[in-house]
C-alpha cells in the first residue's frame, strides 16, 4: 500500500464509513493509524450498543442471530430470521428482553401450533430457548423465560392425495393453453418432487429417461444435492410427455422463469396459483358444455406435490411393483412408498377379484387337482 500524504497540518489521515457515516482517525506516524481505526471502529459500537435495561426483543434477536448463528448453514441462517420476523416480533420486537415472561412465549408456541405444521412450532421452540438463554449467559437478563417452555400438540399434518379422475380431465385441459402446462404433465408423469425440477437442463434428458440428481434449496435458492441419495435416479419420459417436452440445449434450463434464468420456489408457487385458478375456469366451461357433470361433493384444494402423490398411485394401477416404484420415486425406503400404494382404488379392487376369478377357473389352488392326485395315488 502507498504511503499516505500528510495534510496541510502534519497528520497522516484515514477514513472509513459506519453504518453509512464518515469517520476518521489521523496520526503523525502513519503506521499507527490501522490500530486507531481499529479502536475507534469498538468504540462505536460499544456506543451503538443498547444496555441491558435498554434491549428489546429485536435488537437482541438480531445480534444473537448474526453473532451466534454463524456456524449453521444459509438455509438454517435464513429459517431463524422467518421466524423471527413472521412470529417472534410482530408480537414481542418493541418489549423489553428482560419483560418477557415465559408465558408469553408458551402462548406464542401455542398460537402457531393452531395454525402451523409441527416442525414450525419446533424450530421456534429450539429457537427461542438458544436466544434466551444466550441472553442469560451474556448478562442481558437474569432469568431465562424460555425455560421449561413445552411442545404444544401440534395441527396434524397436512396429507397429500392422488386427484381425482375429473380433476385429472380438467388439469390435462387446462394444461393445453396455460403457461404452466406442460410443467404441470412433467410433474404428473416423473413424480419429481417440485424443488428437483428446477435445475434440470437439457443435459439431464439421457435417451429417453430424465436424470434427477440436483435439487433448489428453498429458501435460498441455491442448487444442492438431492434429498437423499436415494433421490438420486433416472425416471422414464413416457410418450405423452416426450410430445410436449420442449427442444432445450444441454446447458439450457428445460423450465426457466417466464422471463428466464433459474425457475424460484416462489415464481413456480406464484404459476400454481394462476392454474388453480385456470381449471376452476376450465371445470365451468367443461360443465356448461355437459362434457362433465356437476360436482355433487367439493374436493380438498389440490396442491402441487399431489401431483407426485398421483404419480405413485399411477404406478400401484399400473401393477409396478413397489420395490420399482420406490426407486422412481427416490423414496429411501420401501416403507415410505407403502404408504401411497395403501391408496387401493374400487378399480384395483375389481381387477383383483377378476385376476383371482381367472387364476381359479384355471384350476389352479383350488383344491381339486391336489385331491385328485390323492385319489390316484391311493387307488395305484
Amino acid at each position: 500500500m502507498p504511503k499516505p500524504k500528510k495534510g496541510a497540518d502534519g497528520y497522516y489521515r484515514r477514513y472509513f464509513r459506519v453504518d453509512g457515516i464518515e469517520y476518521s482517525v489521523r496520526s503523525k506516524d502513519f503506521r499507527v493509524l490501522a490500530e486507531k481505526e481499529q479502536k475507534k471502529r469498538a468504540q462505536l459500537a460499544e456506543q451503538a450498543r443498547p444496555s441491558a435495561d435498554k434491549m428489546t426483543v429485536q435488537l437482541w434477536g438480531d445480534a444473537w442471530r448474526e453473532v451466534y448463528t454463524t456456524n449453521l448453514r444459509k438455509a438454517s441462517q435464513e429459517r431463524i430470521r422467518s421466524l423471527q420476523q413472521n412470529y417472534l416480533y410482530p408480537l414481542y420486537g418493541p418489549v423489553k428482553i428482560g419483560a418477557v415472561k415465559r408465558i408469553h412465549l408458551q402462548n406464542l408456541l401455542n398460537d402457531m401450533a393452531k395454525k402451523r405444521a409441527k416442525d414450525t412450532v419446533k424450530h421456534m421452540l429450539q429457537m427461542l430457548t438458544a436466544m434466551f438463554t444466550a441472553a442469560v449467559e451474556d448478562d442481558m437478563i437474569n432469568k431465562n423465560p424460555a425455560a421449561g417452555l413445552s411442545m404444544p400438540i401440534c395441527r396434524p399434518p397436512a396429507t397429500h392425495r392422488a386427484i381425482s379422475e375429473r380433476e385429472r380431465i380438467i388439469l390435462l385441459e387446462t394444461a393445453k393453453t396455460h403457461p404452466m402446462g406442460v410443467l404441470v404433465q412433467f410433474l404428473l408423469y416423473t413424480g419429481l418432487r417440485p424443488g428437483e425440477v428446477p435445475p434440470l437442463t437439457g443435459a439431464d434428458l439421457d435417451n429417453g429417461y430424465i436424470r434427477v440428481n440436483k435439487a433448489l434449496e428453498a429458501r435460498t435458492n441455491e442448487i444442492k444435492e438431492t434429498k437423499s441419495k436415494a433421490g438420486s435416479r433416472r425416471v422414464p419420459v413416457i410418450p405423452r410427455l416426450a410430445a410436449v417436452l420442449p427442444d432445450v440445449q444441454p446447458n439450457q434450463y428445460i423450465f426457466p422463469q417466464p422471463r428466464g434464468g433459474l425457475m424460484t420456489k416462489t415464481v413456480m408457487r406464484r404459476m400454481w396459483h394462476s392454474f388453480v385458478l385456470a381449471m376452476q375456469e376450465t371445470e365451468t366451461v367443461l360443465v356448461e358444455q355437459k362434457r362433465l357433470p356437476i360436482l355433487k361433493e367439493q374436493l380438498p384444494p389440490m396442491q402441487l406435490y399431489d401431483l407426485r402423490h398421483t404419480y405413485c398411485t399411477d404406478l400401484e394401477r399400473a401393477g409396478v411393483p413397489i420395490n420399482v416404484a420406490a426407486k422412481l420415486m427416490g423414496h429411501s425406503s420401501v416403507k415410505v412408498t407403502e404408504r401411497i400404494y395403501t391408496h387401493t382404488g374400487e378399480d384395483m379392487l375389481r381387477r383383483a377379484s377378476s385376476q383371482l376369478s381367472a387364476f381359479l377357473s384355471d384350476g389352479h389352488s383350488d383344491g381339486n387337482d391336489m385331491v385328485n392326485r390323492g385319489k390316484k395315488a391311493a387307488e395305484s
